[in-house]
């Protein structure tokens, strides 16, 4: 074989190779450009979906409805009292108005705030909770609807295999050993329902901010519970 016939083969090779590597990194780029950003991007907006995605709490009575309120602006929130005008006051979105004849509150009538927790209630805790398999109660505790209530939705909820937390705030010395008693009946209640966890904060932890005003002293208490969510 003389050299222009070694010269012809090598440069027909050369070419043939430059273009087959040139087809590849075209199938390459059509495949980068069509279909891996596509399926990048499903993941990143899977992902963003995944931590958009709001966790949902609850706040039950007088205390739960401030503590809530407070926090409603990072939180899907709900909101049930059985005291009607001070349920209207809460700037939250979702409320649950526990219907009683006089539109007031339970006061310490931990049986009336059970009673009031009617199978229409539990269908609009429903729909708040949709599908989602975790939900945050938060509620101060000691009287009708923030004991009663409690027991009762968290009794529901616990039964529909629902993972509960309770954020539960106990009583300040001062208020007396009823309101104290009928706060360790309900954590002791609520500790044997299945998927249901605790966790306990003492009012008399306030005391330790006396420099503070009221309100910031229980700003301070709402921060704390945020960090709990």
């Amino acid at each position: 074989m003389d050299n222009l016939s070694i010269i012809i083969i090598t440069f027909t090779v050369v070419i043939f190779l430059y273009l087959l590597y040139k087809g590849l990194k075209s199938v390459y780029q059509d495949f980068k450009n069509i279909y891996y950003f596509k399926i990048k991007n499903y993941f990143i907006k899977k992902k963003q979906e995944q931590y958009s995605e709001k966790k949902k709490i609850i706040g039950i009575g007088g205390g739960g409805s401030n503590i809530v309120e407070y926090l409603a602006n990072q939180y899907e929130s709900l909101i049930i009292n059985s005291d009607k005008r001070a349920l209207e006051q809460k700037k939250v979105k979702n409320k649950i108005y526990l219907k009683k004849p006089d539109n007031l509150g339970c006061g310490s009538n931990e049986k009336c705030g059970f009673s009031l927790i009617t199978e229409d209630v539990l269908n609009q805790i429903d729909n708040f909770i949709n599908e989602n398999l975790s939900i945050t109660l938060i509620a101060t505790l000691g009287g009708g609807v923030g004991s009663g209530s409690t027991k009762a939705i968290a009794e529901y909820l616990s039964n529909k295999n629902i993972i509960v937390k309770c954020i539960l705030v106990k009583p300040f010395s001062w208020e007396g050993s009823k309101k104290s008693n009928r706060a360790n009946e309900t954590i002791d209640f609520l500790k044997q329902l299945k998927n249901v966890s605790i966790i306990e904060i003492e009012n008399d932890e306030l005391k330790s901010f006396e420099h503070l005003s009221m309100k910031e002293s229980f700003n301070l208490l709402n921060n704390k519970i945020n960090l709990m969510i």
